[in-house]
């Protein structure tokens, strides 16, 4: 009988996994915050945005504030400012 064939294989965490993959983690932290910000923020009502609780989630679902007060465009229309 022989020992093991084939290269030893590569230790699953060494040092240069552990730092990749936490300034993987880093940055897409930094890039998806404020678009979960901006998200929890939209479905906020405008009581709980002043409450300042920025990253809680939204009591109720608000997804008509701004059509009750006819400030959304028309589907399909252009919006120019």
């Amino acid at each position: 009988m022989t020992g093991p064939r084939g290269p030893k294989p590569k230790r699953r965490f060494s040092r240069n996994n552990i730092f990749i993959y936490g300034t993987l983690l880093m940055v897409s932290m930094y890039y998806l915050l404020p678009l979960y910000v901006m998200i929890v923020t939209s479905l906020k009502g405008m009581p709980e945005i002043r409450m300042g609780n920025v990253f809680s989630p939204p009591v109720g679902l608000h997804l008509s504030r701004g059509a009750k007060h006819g400030h959304m465009p028309a589907q399909g229309s252009i919006v120019t400012f």
